[in-house]
């Protein structure tokens, strides 16, 4: 027994020499502790309402200290109960954090775990509203908004106009409420909303607007300019010139409406004041002013009109000519003369609209001395193509001579002809002028001659200080009435004496320097068009910002000087409401309507009338 005793021994000896060896004397166990045991004072992902956060530790063991952090940021460390973060309302945005803390056992180990929890101490606010602050509203509007809020639901949305609640709704992230400007007083008013997220959180947001009636509606077509030379700027003025309002024309189809609490009446005056700039330095301004709603109407609708956007340099040789006369060509998209046996000058190739030009130029040959008489004439196709002209070229075929007579001798005459191919262009004053002559004569009697190929015609004819313009055949009898008109300018105010029974009044003032082609240095030239019973016309403040350059300090100081005055009648209009609905509105020229026109002017420049354009047309008489 004793030898058997000895043999199972030595394995136990063994054992119990290996456990001995490998742990040191007083040598403590370490101690962990398991996330589970780690409880958050919320649910991940809840919205923290009370500013605190609390860690509860489930299992005994001894904490050393307990760190949270927020998006990887130290917040606080916590070594003694309750282990709480608190923080204030300042400290989060609204929005979704990660919490981390690290629970640091007295041992040494650590035990880190996570968590998400949101921020929302605000209410809800609004995006994609269609109304800007200061916004003036004029006609119906649907308000159109979307609701929404970093992290809770909608609960409800309410909106006031001028403190009394006019909508309502629950549970919703849109906003749709018709407005009607009509409903409320003229003048200053407020949108204020009130809304509310389900956590009760409440906010306000109020927009200050003017609620104003429609002025007027201006209706363009595509590209009624060119588009990377031109701009097109319409100014809303009050009856003093005082700025409203303006807009630009986009050079797409498009209806620019204007509206403003300063026109409170559909008799409140107004003007609009057209800004066609080339370039930012060439400035051709049409003013209109005494327009009210009721002599205006609601919409004003300008039609297509032709535009040189791409044209040709002509360089043709008249040295082999012997006509008695030199070439002379003037028409819709082209002008051209002779210098030193040279007949050049450029012509429109591309019109824009297509339609609304001709390829055709209409070439006249006449003596000075006998316009009528010597008259001959070529109309050629592509005159771009040809580099020199022959006798052969022009033609005495087809021409209509015509006497006129005056009734006194003035001491000056002008005559102009224009003729139209067809409907579509004379519809936009496209045409050829197809006879000129000016003279200085004491005789009452003349001719004229032109070409009867066209299909319809436009006659101007002057003695002294009037003239008369129409549709057709020239008059055989012109009678000069022998009145006069004048103006002035002084500042800022124009004044002018018209006549009876002559419904529009024209004005032209001009800024024209030394030098002048820059922004800073432009050429303006500004056409008043108004009722000709009126004395007095004002030239309207432009606001900075509208302009580059020097042209709004032009306007503001007045600096322009004078040019001319023109007193017009028109055959079967009795007043300017007359011209505005008929001419103006439509934007269709005065000779589809009527079939005469006088005017008698008044010129601090000329002997005649400085050509004045049909706007919106190019055309000048």
């Amino acid at each position: 027994m004793k030898k058997n005793l000895i043999k199972f021994s030595i394995p136990l000896l063994f054992i119990f020499a290996v456990i001995s060896c490998s742990k040191s004397p007083g040598e403590v166990e370490e101690v962990t502790l398991d996330p589970e045991f780690i409880q958050f004072s919320f649910t991940s992902g809840d919205v923290i309402t009370n500013n605190s956060i609390s860690v509860t530790i489930t299992d005994p063991v001894a904490i050393s200290s307990v760190q949270f952090f927020v998006d990887g940021s130290l917040k606080t460390t916590v070594t003694a109960s309750p282990y709480t973060y608190t923080f204030d309302d300042t400290e989060f945005q609204d929005g979704t954090y990660n919490l981390r803390v690290v629970v640091e056992l007295t041992g040494g180990s650590s035990t880190p775990k996570e968590a998400q929890f949101k921020i929302d101490n605000n209410g809800p606010f609004l995006t994609d509203f269609n109304i800007l602050p200061n916004q003036t509203i004029c006609g119906p509007i649907g308000l159109q908004a979307v609701i929404e809020d970093v992290v809770s639901d909608i609960a409800r949305a309410e909106l006031f106009i001028n403190g009394t609640s006019v909508y309502q709704t629950s549970n919703s992230t849109q906003v749709f409420f018709n407005l009607n400007p009509d409903d409320y007083a003229t003048g200053n008013g407020t949108l204020r909303f009130v809304l509310e997220d389900v956590l009760g959180n409440i906010s306000e947001e109020e927009y200050d607007v003017q609620f104003g009636k429609q002025v007027v509606s201006l209706r363009y077509p595509n590209n009624f300019i060119r588009q990377n030379s031109e701009k097109l700027i319409v100014v809303l003025s009050n009856a003093n010139g005082d700025f409203l309002d303006s807009k630009q024309y986009s050079n797409s189809s498009e209806t620019i409406t204007f509206c403003s609490p300063a026109i409170t009446t559909n008799d409140t005056e107004f003007m609009l004041t057209f800004f066609e700039v080339f370039d930012d330095t060439l400035y051709n301004v049409y003013n209109y002013s005494g327009l009210t709603k009721n002599n205006l109407g609601d919409l004003i609708t300008f039609t297509e009109r032709p535009l040189t956007e791409g044209f040709a340099s002509v360089n043709i040789d008249t040295s082999n000519l012997t006509l008695g006369g030199n070439p002379w060509a003037s028409g819709t998209g082209y002008s051209i003369v002779t210098i030193n046996d040279s007949f050049s000058g450029t012509l429109t190739t591309d019109y824009g609209q297509g339609s609304l030009g001709t390829n055709n130029t209409f070439v006249q040959i006449a003596n000075s001395s006998n316009a009528a008489g010597s008259y001959q004439y070529a109309f050629i196709a592509d005159l771009q193509d040809m580099t020199s002209f022959a006798n052969s070229d022009f033609t005495t075929n087809n021409i209509i001579t015509h006497n006129y007579s005056f009734n006194n001798s003035p001491s000056s005459k002008l005559v102009k002809m224009f003729g139209y191919e067809n409907e579509t262009l004379r519809a936009a004053f496209s045409g050829h002028q197809i006879f000129t002559e000016s003279l200085i004569t004491n005789s009452t009697a003349s001719a004229i001659a032109y070409a009867d190929i066209f299909d319809s015609y436009f006659y101007s004819i002057k003695g002294q200080n009037y003239y008369v313009e129409g549709t057709g055949a020239l008059p055989s009898n012109v009678t000069i009435p022998g009145s006069s008109i004048s103006h002035s300018l002084n500042g800022d105010q124009i004044t002018f004496q018209g006549l009876p029974n002559y419904e529009v009044g024209k004005v032209v003032i001009r800024r024209q320097q030394s030098g002048a082609g820059s922004p800073d240095n432009p050429n303006v030239t500004m056409n008043f068009i108004f009722d000709g019973s009126r004395t007095n016309v004002v030239i309207p403040k432009i606001p900075e910002g509208i302009f580059v350059g020097e042209v709004t300090n032009i306007f503001n100081n007045a600096t322009f000087t004078e040019v001319q005055a023109v007193a017009e009648n028109y055959d079967g209009f009795n007043d300017f409401e007359d011209y505005l609905r008929e001419v103006f509105v439509p934007s269709k020229p005065f000779i589809l309507t009527v079939n005469k026109r006088e005017r008698i002017f008044d010129s601090s420049v000329s002997s005649s009338i400085l050509p004045i354009y049909e706007y919106p047309y190019w055309e000048r008489f």
